[in-house]
């Protein structure tokens, strides 16, 4: 990501946030008042089944990166993405949200809640010239995952070409 922020460093400031720290996305909201692409790349996946291996701190940590994380950071800068003419949005949403894994079931919830953010916020923002893309990374995917992309008409996730690095912001 670096290297890509390098190239088009006249448009694009990466910042690194926490994104489980609510105040320090305040904070980096009232700094930045020239918006138009907001990116929500963070993502964490901890070994933590139901039956087996369950850790509700885990859990709850996936949840708070996978989902409220970006919900909040998508509130936050709300203001300042409608006020552009030209704003995106771009949730990076894992093959994780359509193919869950016995040993990543919060993980999976937690992504495919943001795969329903994603179309909630389409028709929310319907009318208005706003765009709202999500990105899914195929180098990500495995093998089995990919014909199961394949096979099923109803996942049409590549919906954004994304040339960005997997990063665990928390």
């Amino acid at each position: 990501m670096l290297d890509f922020a390098e190239q088009y460093s006249d448009y694009l400031v990466p910042v690194e946030l926490d994104v489980c720290n609510y105040e320090q996305i305040k904070e980096v909201a009232k700094k930045i008042k020239d918006i138009q692409i907001l990116i929500n790349n963070a993502g964490f996946a901890g070994d933590s089944g139901c039956f087996y291996n369950y850790n509700e701190d885990v859990a709850k940590y996936e949840m708070e990166v996978n989902y409220y994380g970006p919900m909040r950071l998508i509130n936050e800068f709300s203001s300042q993405l409608l006020e552009s003419t030209q704003a995106a949005i771009v949730n990076v949403v894992s093959i994780g949200a359509f193919t869950p894994a016995p040993m990543h079931i919060t993980y999976s919830a937690a992504k495919a809640a943001m795969y329903s953010v994603t179309g909630a916020l389409r028709l929310e923002l319907r009318g208005r010239i706003f765009l709202y893309l999500e990105c899914i990374q195929d180098r990500l995917i495995l093998p089995w995952q990919k014909n199961l992309m394949r096979t099923r008409n109803r996942l049409k996730l590549l919906q954004c070409a994304c040339l960005m690095e997997w990063q665990t912001v928390c």
